[in-house]
């Protein structure tokens, strides 16, 4: 299933061709740096206002991609397959820019790599899901990382 999505990116990526400057959060057909073109849905500009900070939705990967390298999005490309991935952000760090790097030492400490978690959803942010992990929620708030 994947592949014909895959497949169906790369012809229609092309046959369009030309450019696209997407607004916040609009999902896009987006070549990324290793000229593979993704589902993802772009964020804004980067900070230099020169390209579109762009996030796989099937794998999560982010890039800041020129608009040359973005297209719109058939809905047949958008309903066809559910995206593989979903941006979740940990209540409590939300309105942060970056993630303190104290907190993500302690978060590989207490979750280990594959590790399966219950998770619920708090809220639906812009493009993203907000999460509270009853697991590590309650430490993490008590060392005051969140």
């Amino acid at each position: 299933m994947f592949l014909y999505v895959q497949e169906a990116m790369v012809a229609y990526a092309n046959d369009v061709g030309g450019s696209h400057c997407p607004k916040n959060n609009e999902i896009c057909i987006v070549r990324f740096p290793n000229g593979q073109w993704y589902r993802a849905f772009c964020t804004g500009l980067d900070s230099n206002g020169t390209g579109y900070v762009c996030q796989q939705v099937d794998y999560s990967e982010k890039h800041i991609i020129d608009a040359s390298d973005i297209r719109r999005i058939t809905p047949c490309l958008v309903n066809f397959l559910p995206f593989l991935t979903q941006h979740a952000i940990l209540e409590g760090t939300e309105s942060m820019n970056e993630v303190e790097p104290k907190l993500v030492s302690r978060l590989k400490k207490i979750l280990h790599e594959n590790t399966v978690v219950d998770v619920v959803v708090v809220r639906r942010g812009e493009g993203s899901y907000i999460v509270h992990i009853p697991k590590i929620s309650h430490t993490l708030s008590f060392e005051g990382l969140i």
